[in-house]
């Protein structure tokens, strides 16, 4: 008991030190973690629910709003905190389900590229996978009722972790397919709790709440990039392969129990979620831990799982794939490799990893709302800036220095507001790409016609 207990504290320490150094340079490179920030002071100012992005993230958005001017290293660290519980949790997973090297595979999971990022910065991501975690390990344990409960609250920080159940439901039909009471108990308090997270949204807003924002479907080499390297990394996707191949020559060790079919049912929803909604990687995540459970399964030597597991562990450091763009972006070394996707220059660099690059963007993005709300500030009476996915960044950023009264700010506009923006004579000013941006969303050319870039 007390060896593994002390591992785990090891363990959780690690993975929460790993995450220090990422915590300070803003909310992250995602306008939605600067919503959530913007959202928890207006939740604590009005004392009601609102939802920080469609369809809502309530479990999240309740715990920032006690917190609302905490700033961001704290609200970073919860993220942070969140990532290393669901590190050893996941540990006991597979400890209970008899997983050899268990704490090594966990290191695995705690060093895959978009599970690392998304313990550095302000957002819900690695809060639902704690979340399920905690979930799968009860439902190891039998106790249904508890396991429903946490899956509810992953369900409440992102109401996508319900695919979940239905791996454990076909877990429970293929361990006793006579007995249904068990999957009607899971199923029966999962939605409980799922439902309960979301009664002040449905109050709210009503159903409505569960819609989303319809973006256009990405070009394929930003899915095929997406769903590769920005979920495993370069050298994560060679340590898959590896174990694909080895699996294929020697077969699992649990092919056929239910914990193999429940975890592979998994895998599957998320990845046809992830083609039909392909926007960020992060969607992925929920279905991580069920995949390094499945290549746990493979029948590997001690030479071959350090090979697997110094793949995965320099995966966050190296190859990493971004735009080349100054403002959003981030730099490169004389090793890379630059090119064009999708009318993008890209780069390819084995030196810069994609916790680097996280990193850099968070810099990057903060100087450049920075230098803009130096020519924001001189915006004459009656003016319009348009600022896309710079919206929430910027908002916070004016809260924190010098509101401009002069100037009303807007996220998009549609042909018709932008006809009425014009008819109320308001000049119209858009942050950088925002004009291409906005025009692309709404299928026209009339911003770029009539705004001029904030400079």
């Amino acid at each position: 008991m007390k060896n593994f207990v002390s591992k785990y504290l090891l363990l959780f320490l690690a993975t929460l030190a790993t995450r220090f150094p990422f915590l300070s340079d803003g909310y992250g490179s995602e306008d939605d973690s600067w919503g959530l920030v913007l959202n928890a002071r207006l939740m604590s100012e009005t004392g009601e629910y609102s939802f920080s992005r469609l369809p809502g993230h309530p479990v999240q958005e309740y715990v920032l709003a006690l917190m609302p001017d905490s700033g961001a290293f704290v609200m970073n660290l919860l993220s942070a905190l969140f990532t290393a519980l669901a590190v050893v949790v996941f540990a006991d997973c597979l400890r209970l389900l008899k997983v050899q090297s268990y704490i090594a595979w966990a290191v695995i999971l705690s060093m895959i590229p978009i599970i690392y990022i998304s313990g550095t910065y302000t957002i819900d991501y690695n809060w639902g996978l704690a979340f399920i975690l905690l979930s799968w390990n009860l439902f190891i344990r039998n106790k249904l009722i508890w396991c429903g409960l946490f899956l509810g609250l992953a369900i409440g920080c992102r109401v996508t972790s319900g695919a979940v159940l239905f791996g454990y439901i076909l877990m429970l039909y293929s361990s006793n397919k006579s007995n249904l009471k068990p999957i009607l108990i899971l199923g029966l308090s999962t939605l409980l709790i799922g439902i309960i997270c979301y009664i002040p949204s449905i109050y709210t807003y009503g159903l409505s709440f569960f819609d989303t924002y319809r973006l256009p479907y990405p070009s394929i080499p930003k899915v095929i990039v997406k769903g590769s390297l920005g979920v495993w990394g370069f050298t994560g996707i060679i340590a898959l392969i590896f174990i694909k191949l080895k699996f294929i020559k020697r077969q699992g060790l649990a092919f056929n129990t239910p914990e193999f079919k429940g975890a592979f049912l998994i895998l599957m929803l998320y990845t046809i979620a992830f083609v039909i909604l392909p926007q960020k990687s992060s969607f992925f995540i929920p279905a991580i831990p069920f995949v390094i459970y499945l290549a746990s399964t493979v029948k590997l030597r001690k030479a071959e799982l350090g090979f697997i597991g110094l793949m995965f562990f320099i995966s966050p450091f190296t190859f990493g794939v971004n735009l080349n763009d100054s403002n959003r972006g981030a730099s490169f070394s004389k090793l890379a490799i630059t090119a064009k996707v999708s009318g993008q220059e890209v780069f390819f660099d084995p030196l810069t990893g994609p916790i680097q690059i996280e990193q850099e963007k968070r810099v990057n993005r903060q100087k450049y709302i920075e230098n803009s709300l130096v020519f924001y500030q001189k915006l004459p009476l009656n003016s319009a800036l348009l600022c896309g996915w710079w919206m929430n960044q910027f908002v916070e950023n004016v809260y924190q220095t010098t509101d401009n009264l002069n100037v009303v700010l807007v996220e998009f506009a549609d042909p018709k507001q932008l006809d009425s923006l014009q008819d109320l004579g308001y000049s119209i000013y858009h942050l950088i790409e925002i004009d291409k941006v906005n025009d692309e969303r709404y299928g026209m050319t009339k911003t770029q016609e009539i705004s001029k870039e904030l400079k």
